[in-house]
């Protein structure tokens, strides 16, 4: 497992990381070079994922030889220091602990303000507010005034932002306010409610970079659990680390004999839609009640969407 790597094994790397549109070439090269069978197991499974079009679920490698330490690297994204010197990296699940606070909220509150511009870009470019702004453009250019045709949908454009923050950055404060003030209170409290976090060791240094969280209730006759602070470091995004924070979370509910999985997510978020989809979850229903203004709202074109799993 010494093998020495080809100067062509690590053309997928911009910047320090490792371009996913190159995982394909680069998990074959590395087949070439690699005698252990238990890690060709390993290169043959991710191959086969991504032939199918879906991102590599991250594993955990514990041996220390050089050739797994570039696997590793290829599986989980992480950043390169140089080509001598390839961290591993370990990665757990587990309950949240007191000490995790800071690193946790810090994570939801980066996670939620993530989302102001692809909500401000969708909400910009739907039909509706496009026609007002060329309406506002050709107000202003009618009116005789060239500074007007530009004032005027400039306006609107910034109060359609501002919309947009405001929905996320005051969803976050109310938050870090309420329950996320008291974590292990509000989600450790009771034994049919859970926060756990996904932590990272690369070369011993501890990160948090994900979250989630359980609430159980009773639901009529039905013990209904419901999903609560999903987040990702964009770091580790489209790595397969979601599906296990799920899985976390729904063997737990399994375990407890809870039949329903719920949650709430925003349109904004399609892509964490279409990942609770291929996870088996359906959507019951959309709504616009948030913590904010109706108008606000509307300006920002969000929708809550309602989603449940059986178990």
């Amino acid at each position: 497992m010494s093998h020495e790597l080809h100067n062509g094994e690590l053309k997928g790397v911009k910047h320090g990381f490792i371009q996913r549109k190159t995982l394909r070439g680069q998990i074959m090269n590395m087949q070439s070079v690699c005698s252990c069978g238990a890690l060709k197991s390993l290169l043959n499974s991710d191959l086969n994922t991504s032939r199918n079009g879906l991102t590599p679920t991250p594993h955990v490698i514990t041996a220390g030889s050089r050739t797994q330490s570039i696997v590793l690297q290829f599986r989980l994204g992480l950043k390169l220091k140089d080509s001598a010197s390839l961290a591993i990296m370990q990665l757990v699940i587990r309950k949240y602990r007191p000490q995790d606070k800071d690193a946790v909220c810090n994570l939801f509150s980066c996670s939620a303000l993530e989302l102001i511009r692809p909500c401000f870009y969708n909400s910009v470019s739907s039909p509706l507010h496009l026609l007002i702004t060329v309406a506002l453009f050709a107000a202003g250019y009618l009116l005789g005034s060239v500074p007007g045709a530009l004032v005027l949908p400039g306006v609107w454009i910034a109060l359609i932002y501002c919309s947009c923050h405001n929905i996320y950055s005051s969803y976050v404060q109310l938050k870090l306010k309420t329950d996320m003030r008291d974590i292990s209170g509000n989600f450790l409290s009771r034994p049919d409610n859970c926060f756990w976090v996904a932590e990272a060791q690369v070369d011993g240094r501890p990160q948090i970079i994900g979250t989630v969280a359980i609430k159980t209730k009773q639901s009529g006759e039905v013990r209904q659990a419901e999903l609560f602070r999903m987040a990702i470091s964009s770091s580790y995004r489209r790595l397969g680390l979601g599906v296990r924070m799920v899985k976390a979370a729904t063997d737990f509910c399994k375990e407890r004999g809870i039949s329903e999985l719920v949650l709430e997510t925003s349109s904004t978020q399609v892509a964490a839609v279409n990942l609770y989809k291929k996870l088996g979850f359906s959507i019951v229903c959309t709504h616009t009640e948030t913590h904010t203004y109706s108008l606000v709202v509307k300006l920002a074109k969000i929708r809550i969407i309602r989603m449940k799993l059986c178990l």
